[in-house]
C-alpha cells in the first residue's frame, strides 16, 4: 500500500489545495491562540471635543478655500 502512494506523482494541483488548507488552518489557529490571551477592552471614555465653536464668515471661507485649491494646499 505505501509503495503504491509513494509512486503516485502529485500533481500541482493538489500540492496547492493542501498547502492552501495547511495555510488556512495555521492562520485560524494562531488567530484563535492570540484570543486566548486577550484582555477584554479597557471602559472607553467620551473625549471632550478640543475646540470651542466660533462662527466662521462663509465669505471669507469660500475665499481661502478657492485660493488653497489652486495653490495646491
Amino acid at each position: 500500500m505505501e509503495e503504491k502512494q509513494m509512486e503516485k506523482q502529485m500533481s500541482r494541483r493538489n500540492f496547492f489545495a493542501g498547502a492552501g488548507m495547511f495555510l488556512t488552518g495555521a492562520a485560524v489557529s494562531a488567530a484563535g491562540c492570540s484570543m486566548l490571551g486577550a484582555k477584554p477592552p479597557a471602559e472607553q471614555t467620551k473625549a471632550a471635543w478640543p475646540y470651542p465653536y466660533k462662527k466662521v464668515d462663509p465669505e471669507l471661507v469660500r475665499k481661502l478655500a478657492h485660493k488653497g485649491y489652486y495653490k495646491g494646499k
